[in-house]
């Protein structure tokens, strides 16, 4: 009967140590799945950081196009007036009143 005991209790034991370097193995899945985890959060608030900045530069840039096409409209306004007036004979008041 000893010897049964003695069997089953080294029996036993194998499974504890198996089990054991089981829950090892997992242990060492689990952290690093945690730690790819953690590497995707942080890449993904870093993108979205930068996604942030790039639509901020992007309104700053519609912002200067519109700045710049109203500048554009309004020089060639100016041009077309001066156009009109140099085909009437308007400038040669202007360059009396220049002189």
């Amino acid at each position: 009967m000893a010897t049964v005991n003695l069997l089953y209790f080294t029996h036993l034991l194998t499974l504890c140590y198996c089990v054991q370097a089981q829950m090892k193995d997992f242990q060492h899945e689990v952290d690093t799945a945690i730690a790819g985890r953690d590497e995707a959060i942080a890449a993904a608030r870093e993108k979205d950081k930068r996604c942030k900045s790039l639509e901020t530069e992007l309104l700053q840039l519609q912002e200067d196009l519109a700045a710049s096409e109203r500048s554009r409209k309004a020089l060639q306004a100016e041009r077309d007036e001066l156009s009109d007036e140099i085909a009437s004979g308007g400038a040669a008041k202007y360059v009396k009143i220049c002189s």
